[in-house]
């Protein structure tokens, strides 16, 4: 326990200071906060860009498996509706087109591909244009017609 001074009251744990008493203050400095910020900013500025360009490659993947999905499915969807369906050279502004073509696509065919009522297919050559310079020559051979990638196409 600690003892009363005779000339007033104190605190114990000032009393053991002798001399001038300086208390640490906790926190941080104007500079260390400032070296935190610059070193966050750096490093978001070299993540950002590459999680832009991740997220771009995954959507042109993700666009290009829906359009060969709907390619693949239409021989079934000639024979289902028992129209013939008949696919050519695409835009994305097409709206009578069979397939849906996403923003920034094209399907380029030298020849149309026809889908007889039964969902036979005649077969041919087809180009995948994409954003970015995306380019894909697929390949569909009769009578099923599901799209295959040319190779050593560029």
């Amino acid at each position: 326990m600690w003892k009363m001074p005779s000339s007033g009251m104190r605190h114990p744990y000032l009393e053991a200071c002798r001399g001038p008493c300086r208390t640490r203050s906790t926190g941080f400095t104007l500079i260390e906060i400032l070296v935190v910020l610059v070193v966050i900013g750096l490093l978001a500025g070299v993540a950002l860009p590459r999680f832009y360009a991740i997220s771009q490659r995954y959507e042109i993947a993700t666009q290009r498996a829906s359009l060969l999905t709907e390619i693949g499915n239409l021989g079934y969807r000639a024979y289902n509706s028992g129209q013939p369906v008949e696919l050519g050279s695409l835009a994305a502004a097409n709206k009578t087109s069979p397939v849906s073509v996403p923003r920034g696509w094209q399907i380029e065919a030298p020849r149309p591909i026809r889908y007889s009522f039964n969902g036979i297919c005649s077969g041919g050559k087809l180009t995948l244009l994409g954003p970015e310079g995306f380019r894909e020559e697929l390949h569909l051979a009769p009578p099923l017609c599901k799209p295959e990638t040319v190779k050593g196409a560029p």
